[in-house]
């Protein structure tokens, strides 16, 4: 018990040297980085990102009903499947993430963070298991309505922006999910909570693009280049979506740009 207790302790202080001084103030507005630590670069190294998720795990054991910390980890950990190669590597990621939203859930049945971030893993797995997604697709749809409808504000209105990818994405046969209306409805949900994510920005102006709303479209990304990032998660998400505005902008004014074109894979090939 001594020794436990030991490690505990040396995990706890490691934690708090790695900057998730998660007691005294809320991590999707700051946490203190102690510096330099927190940097782009850092946000897009696996091995980095790990190590702050075996920190945040030593945290949760000492504090198993802190929503922050699951807040936390849950984007620390769609990080890490943004930046690992390959999908046997993402598979293993959205693995992990299921695992460890299924113990949360354990200890908050409740909580619309965990439920949040368990969907999310389980539709990144499926993505890369062919027909599978097509038959979950409705009750992750579903789920995610759910976690929107209790609280839009949620995870920083990600799950309105997943919610509204998805209808943008999704064919309308032979799932019958497909929307632009809908894409449109939550896109702009997503900015009203959170105008300060450049995705939500990029991605509302393919859905009105699509819709034959160009000069809409171009407006709003007009607004993009205004944002200011005010979180760690929302420094990550503009460093990596900032080039975007003007190719998005540009395609849309000479007409270049349909469905068959997707903002999202190409940043993240330009990105990688």
């Amino acid at each position: 018990m001594k020794k436990l207790n030991f490690l505990l302790l040396v995990l706890f202080f490691s934690l708090n040297l790695y900057g998730f001084n998660i007691d005294s103030v809320d991590p999707e507005k700051s946490i203190n980085y102690k510096g330099s630590i927190l940097t782009y670069e850092n946000m897009q190294n696996p091995e980095w990102l790990l190590n702050q998720i075996k920190n945040v795990n030593a945290y949760i054991l000492k504090h198993p009903a802190s929503e922050q910390a699951y807040k936390v980890r849950g984007y620390l950990l769609q990080l890490l499947y943004e930046n690992t190669a390959g999908p046997v590597g993402k598979v293993k990621v959205a693995d992990l993430g299921i695992k460890y939203s299924v113990i949360g859930l354990k200890r908050l049945p409740d909580s619309n963070v965990l439920h949040f971030w368990y969907t999310t893993f389980i539709a990144e797995k499926y993505l890369y298991l062919g027909l599978q997604m097509l038959k979950e697709l409705p009750v992750i749809i579903r789920a995610l309505t759910d976690v929107v409808n209790k609280d839009p504000r949620c995870c920083l209105g990600v799950p309105s922006m997943i919610l509204g990818r998805y209808y943008y994405k999704i064919p309308p046969f032979p799932v019958s999910l497909g929307d632009y209306k809908q894409s449109e409805k939550y896109l702009k949900l997503a900015i009203r909570v959170n105008p300060d994510m450049i995705p939500f920005y990029l991605f509302l102006a393919e859905t009105l693009n699509a819709m034959g709303k160009k000069s809409e479209a171009l407006s709003v990304l007009e607004k993009a280049k205004d944002v200011k990032s005010k979180t760690w998660m929302e420094l990550y998400m503009n460093t990596k979506y900032m080039r975007g505005i003007d190719i998005l902008e540009k395609a849309i004014k000479n007409n270049e740009w349909d469905t068959s074109r997707d903002i999202y894979v190409l940043i993240n090939k330009i990105s990688h």
